[in-house]
């Protein structure tokens, strides 16, 4: 008995241990959104045109040389700064369901597969019924799996 409470008490331990993994993996992400999202709504757009050469006067005959630099920087009006930040908003928003969809996908998973060990042992007693059941779970399974991956998929595509 002591022997089955040891090893439900380190599976336990080894659950928090990975949950706290996944949780770290997600607060990357957010990390990566929230720098993704300064970087293409807070910074100036600055442009900087150099334009240099020569040109002959046809009174002197000989060439003479000119040069421009052009400094174009934007000023953003109220209305602009305040749209601009309405879509950083909407991006982090964006990523944090993107995340919750992750995590939930991943907490729902490892029930999907404790469900799917118990159907298992059920179905040799259950029969046809019990079959239908786990095929069912496993489907279940394979449709958060995808769910999980087109989120990591859409995070990865809002970073780059």
């Amino acid at each position: 008995m002591k022997f089955l409470r040891m090893i439900s008490l380190g599976v336990f331990f080894l659950s928090l241990f990975l949950g706290s993994v996944r949780a770290d993996q997600q607060s990357d992400y957010w990390q990566k959104l929230k720098q993704k999202a300064d970087q293409i709504y807070d910074g100036w757009s600055v442009d900087i045109s150099v334009n240099a050469g020569s040109h002959i006067v046809e009174l002197k005959n000989e060439p003479e040389l000119y040069g421009n630099v052009e400094l174009k920087i934007p000023l953003f009006s109220r209305d602009e700064r305040t749209k601009r930040a309405g879509e950083k908003r909407k991006f982090l928003a964006d990523g944090a369901k993107l995340i919750r969809i992750v995590e939930e996908g991943e907490e729902k998973l490892v029930w999907l597969k404790e469900k799917a060990k118990l159907l298992k042992t059920m179905m040799k007693i259950e029969g046809a019924a019990g079959i239908e059941a786990y095929q069912g779970a496993l489907g279940e399974i394979i449709t958060t799996i995808a769910t999980i991956r087109e989120a990591q998929r859409n995070m990865e595509a809002m970073l780059r």
